[in-house]
């Protein structure tokens, strides 16, 4: 209770990430904090959100001063290239399937029973064939009429990041899981000779704060990372920035792209490689938006 009495100031830092159910549950411990502390001061901190005035007024409890919104940016950036990657088109090798005999009658006209295991069968057939058409309209056709699908994201994110490293542009890149961090590291490690590392959750804090200071201090070239890195970590200045995958919002990817370019006086580069599914198909079509 002495603890509450003397608190006056509550920050929140990186706002926008309190968003949905994990928001509302914030959102529902401040109030509860505010009961216990009613003459605190509350602060919301983020660099990316887009309504501040809104999504401050949602995840703050209420008060009766007035909420003042600060919107002058004064952190130090260059200009910025942000760059579409969709990977380029590739055929799919024709696969010969053999011929499956006629299934028998749903409806068995000898016993006058109706064969349930057949017709759910049927259900998830007609609704697989409806996934099916849905992918087909998003998907490129060839002369043929075949599908055509699109070289591995994986892989060309790690070209990326090779060719940047190479040509001494110091690149970090973000990859959705620790398997695709440690896919695309792999790949990138063959393809250059620079000085690469991962930073994932899975190492122990001596680790990630010796990669941070590695970086920071430029004695690595590039570093393949997870959303570990996207908040709250200082790496130094950064020439450009790669992600696998739309990240799922453009918040995310304004979060991860500010890693780089904070110096004034040069421009930097983000290049988001697209998979081939449909989600980061589309926004290749929206790609302006970016």
């Amino acid at each position: 209770r002495r603890l509450f009495d003397d608190l006056r100031y509550v920050v929140v830092d990186e706002a926008h990430v309190y968003v949905g159910g994990f928001g509302a549950h914030v959102a529902a411990v401040l109030r509860r904090l505010q009961r216990l502390a009613p003459s605190c001061q509350y602060f919301a901190c983020s660099a990316t959100v887009r309504d501040a005035a809104g999504h401050a007024s949602s995840l703050l409890p209420p008060s009766s001063r007035q909420l003042v919104v600060i919107d002058d940016d004064a952190s130090p950036r260059g200009p910025k290239q942000v760059v579409v990657w969709n990977p380029p088109l590739k055929k799919e090798k024709k696969i010969k399937r053999k011929k499956v005999e006629a299934e028998t009658d749903e409806y068995n006209s000898d016993t006058e029973e109706y064969d349930e295991d057949q017709a759910l069968q049927g259900e998830e057939k007609a609704r697989a064939a409806m996934m099916l058409a849905e992918r087909k309209a998003l998907a490129v056709e060839g002369t043929d009429g075949e599908p055509i699908r699109r070289k591995s994201a994986i892989v060309e994110a790690a070209r990326i990041v090779a060719s940047l490293t190479s040509h001494g542009v110091r690149t970090l890149c973000f990859a959705k899981t620790r398997k695709l961090q440690e896919l695309v590291l792999g790949y990138a490690c063959e393809r250059s000779s620079t000085r690469l590392a991962g930073y994932r959750g899975g190492y122990t804090p001596a680790e990630r704060r010796r990669i941070e200071s590695d970086f920071f201090e430029g004695r690595l070239d590039g570093v393949v990372a997870t959303c570990a890195l996207e908040l709250g970590v200082d790496v130094g200045d950064l020439d450009a920035t790669v992600h696998l995958g739309w990240p799922g919002s453009r918040c995310s990817l304004r979060q991860q792209a500010g890693r780089a370019g904070r110096d004034p006086a040069r421009a930097s580069l983000a290049v988001v490689v697209l998979f081939n599914g449909p989600l980061d198909q589309l926004m290749a079509q929206k790609a302006p938006l970016l």
